[in-house]
């Protein structure tokens, strides 16, 4: 192999290699963050007031609790099945006065119950968070064997995993555009590289 073709596939292997870690980082990065204001006497907004604040996230979600806008200290505690009583065995925020915020991050999916402490009559919520769908898993193309009989061949169309809800395995639109588009140059680099190449032998 010369040394310009040598030259050639390391620079299409490298090609690859940089799209394939640009796909990586874009799926590990698709955690959602949900945000929940907490004001004086409510959860999300004042019409949650004397009855429960419901956010809907995904598995592997934070929700943040944004105290910016009380006045009062409040807390955000889990409660066990009801919220006669708090748990606080999953988050407990303590008590929060300076306007700061809180977060968790839901792992598994369920319906979380919580409250706050110091007005647990006023103030309560649920977190519903929802599995995550499995990504359909893209079954292999038949190809014929010398032994097959020759034939018209059937074509399978086997579609891209469709986008997931934010969810850091689901492959992105924008994640397919950067395979195609990644792959597409390194085959036009190849292409031209190999041409002068040949010029110059």
């Amino acid at each position: 192999m010369s040394i310009s073709t040598r030259l050639v596939v390391s620079l299409v292997a490298l090609i690859v290699a940089a799209g394939l870690l640009l796909m990586t980082a874009g799926s590990a990065g698709a955690q959602a963050a949900t945000n929940v204001l907490v004001g004086d006497l409510w959860f999300c907004d004042s019409a949650s007031q004397n009855g429960i604040c419901t956010t809907e996230i995904d598995a592997g979600d934070t929700v943040i609790w944004n105290f910016s806008g009380a006045s009062l200290p409040h807390t955000t505690t889990n409660c066990g099945d009801s919220c006669d009583s708090a748990d606080g065995s999953l988050w407990d925020s303590g008590t929060i006065s300076d306007g700061s915020a809180f977060q968790f991050t839901f792992d598994e999916a369920g319906t979380y119950l919580y409250r706050c402490n110091i007005h647990p009559a006023q103030m309560r919520g649920q977190i519903i968070v929802n599995e995550l769908a499995d990504e359909p898993v893209d079954e292999p193309i038949d190809e014929p064997s010398d032994d097959d009989t020759v034939g018209a061949i059937e074509p399978e169309i086997v579609a891209p995993p469709s986008a997931g809800t934010g969810s850091p395995s689901g492959s992105s639109s924008a994640g397919w555009l950067l395979a195609v588009l990644t792959v597409g140059g390194a085959a036009l680099a190849a292409t031209g590289a190999l041409g002068l190449a040949r010029r110059r032998s």
